[in-house]
């Protein structure tokens, strides 16, 4: 058995007295049984001694790696620190020590360490050495556009063209989002002469050239991306819209005839091409893609919109024309109109004889209105000749029988709120999957990885509690938002005196104020929003809401409210009302629009979300993020399967 305790004290004898191998020789002894760090750093600085730097590297390199091994980082960097001093060219000193700061988060260190290790390869003609240090180093500043640069021109070198390809392209993009256009342009165009086929090079630079003001400099871009992938859907709409743009109204009809067969479920297409098809007269053409859009935004209760878009068709099948016609008016709360359109249709349904639908027609307007002298008439008029099969008085528009007949003109497929569920409860389930993949980043202590998932899923569910502790962990500076957001809500308690004082105080106001007084009941409701009174505020908006001067600011702070109360389905309803209320034209019309998808979003309503922020998009691609939430939305949504059409599988919209 080695005695540890006579063997250091003969080893330190021996050192004192000058006996420098002796002394190496009983710390030999005792490494060979008991490997140990701080004897070989003490070896290492005998060597030292004796002027053997080579043996005294590998001395300090053995118990820097032991030190490492054992958790001792701080002691590991300080021995590599000392190997360097002794012999700044040690390649594989420096890496280790690069990747023992970057674990440490030491990032400028450890740069600076592959830095000097790449160069050192370089000189020494060793270029693939130098790439594999310099990817070491991009790994952790991913930001670095310098480094991107020196690893593109490295790739170019030892022909490996499709990598520096890749590194060019995200120099571009990095140029891109700093507002640096014609550096971003610069190294789109290196991209294209590396490779004459990159199609997202072309649409960034097409994007660059938008960005600059020339728009048809970026339609001749977008052209060029689209004859080398016809089929990829972000460069034909790009295209398509480039193309309505700059007056190409072929190229853009041809464009989204393509979108549309590529995704026929994508009614916003259809929309772009119907209005193209309306530009120039095509009538029939523009009624076949704009029809399954007309239909969708009666669901969506956009009625303006329905109704604008309808005035173009009045030389079409009447009975189709109608059909909308009807809840359009029924939802602007216009009667007369939509009785008007209800006897026109019942006079349409008579002449093709189909009597029993007429009456249906007939009693929807007794149910509009009631004191109507000419429906009875036609009712009993109908139901009297023979063979006719009685309708209940109850029947009407809404009745089931009814919207199949009708459904079946409408040739829509069905979009029924069970089918919505169905989608939105496996949008929530990738939403977790997703979650959990960026869970098990973080755990494997991949943390860029799990910071960017988590990003994502806060952009689609900011509200999500749980997400924004787990960035917060990564981020602490970054996100105290929502802390800050709840003390600024939440109001210190009041005493019992206070709010009888309080209450008497409401009273008075109440009387004093009465119910005309739209602008004072507004003002108030913004002092109680602002008190963190949410229900007086509430009741204070609603009030000022029926002033016609105060209506859409009323609604808009409505809206506000209900989110703040996660009262999602309400702040739908009010941002409707203001979108409604508000001329597109309007500066605000877009942040409304986006509000609203926002609140679907929260309502896990996410197809109708995904719309909404498909119209923003075509509008502007940079508005407010939209593009990066229709990205993650689209990649998190499940797939549709095709269905045969069925009359069950047909819906009506009145």
């Amino acid at each position: 058995m080695v005695d540890k305790s006579t063997i250091a004290k003969n080893a330190q004898m021996y050192a004192s007295k000058g006996q420098i191998d002796k002394a190496i020789a009983e710390w030999e002894t005792l490494l060979r049984t008991s490997p140990d760090g701080n004897i070989y750093n003490t070896v290492g600085d005998l060597y030292l001694k004796k002027k053997a730097r080579a043996e005294a590297i590998e001395a300090f390199t053995k118990a820097a790696n032991i030190f490492k091994e054992n958790g001792f980082f701080l002691k590991a960097i300080a021995l590599y620190k000392k190997i360097l001093h002794i012999s700044p060219l040690e390649i594989n000193i420096l890496v280790s020590l690069g990747e023992l700061n970057a674990e440490k988060g030491l990032i400028g260190n450890a740069s600076e360490n592959f830095s000097e290790a790449a160069k050192i390869y370089l000189k020494e003609g060793l270029t693939e050495e130098a790439l594999t240090v310099y990817e070491k180093a991009i790994q952790i500043t991913p930001s670095d556009i310098n480094l991107k640069l020196k690893i593109a021109e490295l790739y170019l070198k030892i022909g490996l063209k499709e990598e520096a390809v890749k590194k060019y392209l995200s120099i571009a993009s990095d140029y891109q989002e700093q507002g640096e256009q014609e550096k971003a342009r610069e190294f789109y165009l290196k991209t294209i002469d590396c490779d004459h086929e990159n199609v997202p090079a072309f649409i960034g630079i097409g994007r660059v050239a938008e960005d600059s003001g020339d728009i048809k400099q970026a339609y001749e871009y977008l052209s060029k991306a689209l004859s080398f992938a016809f089929n990829n859907q972000d460069v034909l709409f790009h295209f398509a819209r480039l193309a309505i743009a700059t007056g190409n109204t072929d190229d853009a009809q041809q464009a989204l005839t393509k979108l549309t067969e590529l995704e026929p479920s994508n009614n916003h297409y259809k929309k772009l091409l119907g209005s193209l098809y309306l530009k120039e007269g095509a009538i029939e053409k523009a009624w076949k893609e704009l029809s399954p859009y007309i239909d969708e935004i009666i669901t969506l209760e956009q009625w303006d919109e329905s109704l604008d878009l309808l005035k173009h068709f009045n030389d079409m099948d009447p009975s189709e024309v109608k059909l909308r016609l009807i809840p359009t008016f029924r939802g602007m709360n216009d009667n007369d109109s939509a009785i008007r359109e209800l006897k026109a249709l019942a006079d349409i349904y008579v002449s093709k004889n189909l009597p029993e639908d007429a009456v249906r027609l007939f009693r929807e307007v007794l149910e509009l209105d009631p004191s109507d002298k000419e429906a009875p008439v036609k009712i009993e008029e109908l139901e009297n000749k023979p063979g006719i099969k009685k309708v209940p008085p109850e029947a009407s528009l809404k009745d089931e029988a009814f919207n199949e007949i009708r459904s079946e003109a409408l040739e829509v497929p069905d979009v029924s709120k069970e089918e919505e569920t169905v989608s939105n409860v496996a949008f929530d389930e990738v939403f977790e999957e997703r979650l959990a993949e960026a869970d098990f980043y973080a755990q494997q202590g991949l943390q860029d990885e799990a910071i960017k998932l988590y990003k994502e899923l806060l952009v689609i569910n900011p509200n999500h509690e749980e997400l924004r502790k787990k960035l917060g962990a990564f981020m602490p500076i970054q996100m105290p938002r929502a802390e800050e957001e709840k003390q600024h809500v939440e109001q210190p308690p009041m005493d019992s005196d206070l709010k009888d004082i309080f209450h008497e105080f409401k009273k008075g106001i109440d009387k004093e104020l009465g119910e005309e007084d739209g602008d004072s009941r507004y003002n108030l409701g913004i002092a109680y929003k602002e008190m963190g009174l949410l229900d007086d505020a509430i009741k204070e908006f609603t009030i000022s809401a029926k002033d016609p001067a105060k209506s859409l600011q009323s609604s808009s702070m409505l809206a506000l409210c209900y989110m703040e109360n996660n009262l999602y389905p309400l702040a739908i309803e009010e941002f409707n009302k203001v979108i409604k209320l508000m001329p597109p034209t309007d500066s605000s019309y877009p942040g409304v629009k986006c509000d609203l998808a926002d609140a679907y979003v929260k309502n896990k309503e996410y197809s109708k979300a995904l719309d909404i922020y498909n119209e923003i998009y075509a509008r502007d691609p940079k508005f407010r993020d939209v593009e990066r939430k229709v990205r993650i939305i689209k990649s998190m949504m499940p797939e549709e399967k095709e269905k045969p059409k069925t009359k069950k599988d047909r819906v009506s919209y009145i």
